[in-house]
């Protein structure tokens, strides 16, 4: 009995997750059967239908509408907060120390995804937690009597706009171009 239930609940699922095209279709057709102008509804032959069956019609095309605000409501938040995030990301990027430049510089002059940095420094690690760099390998090897180097790779974000906006990279006197 349990088998069957967890069978018929998967398949709710399975159409819940693709049910985008067929909702579309069923709220588009209600909705045509409900408000298209009659001379359009008599062409197809659903005037008796529509008369009979109108409030049934109505309340397919309210419960259809409503699922599909359901699907779609949660991914046009998503993309939002996506591109609110990036937005900010970017945002960061304006305000970087010279520190913080010469080690974007190395990516971007380098023409690398990978620099080398010691995981021991405040700089590394401050770009890391503003998602401009990911740490690549959680092993390190010693470059000298306190550093241990760590490769970290750029965010494909980050590359892309550096790439684009190079100015940023420069220091206060100037430098910094290629």
């Amino acid at each position: 009995m349990t088998d069957q239930i967890s069978g018929v609940v998967k398949t709710l699922q399975k159409i819940w997750e693709d049910s985008w095209s067929f909702l579309l279709a069923l709220s588009l057709g209600s909705g045509f059967v409900l408000f298209m102008p009659d001379n359009c509804v008599s062409l197809f032959g659903l005037d008796e239908i529509r008369k009979t069956d109108r409030a049934y019609f109505g309340v397919a095309f309210i419960l259809l509408t409503v699922l599909l605000m359901c699907r779609a409501i949660p991914l046009v938040h998503k993309r939002y907060q996506g591109h609110l995030t990036l937005k900010r990301w970017h945002k960061r990027l304006h305000d970087l120390t010279p520190a913080e430049k010469d080690i974007l510089r190395e990516y971007l002059y380098g023409k690398t995804r990978t620099v080398h940095l010691d995981i021991t420094g405040g700089v590394a690690a401050g770009l890391e937690a503003a998602n401009i760099i990911v740490r690549f390998s959680s092993v390190g090897y010693p470059a000298g009597a306190q550093e241990i180097l760590c490769a970290y790779n750029i965010q494909q974000w980050a590359w892309d706009y550096i790439r684009k906006h190079p100015v940023l990279l420069k220091d206060d006197k100037g430098n910094g171009s290629p």
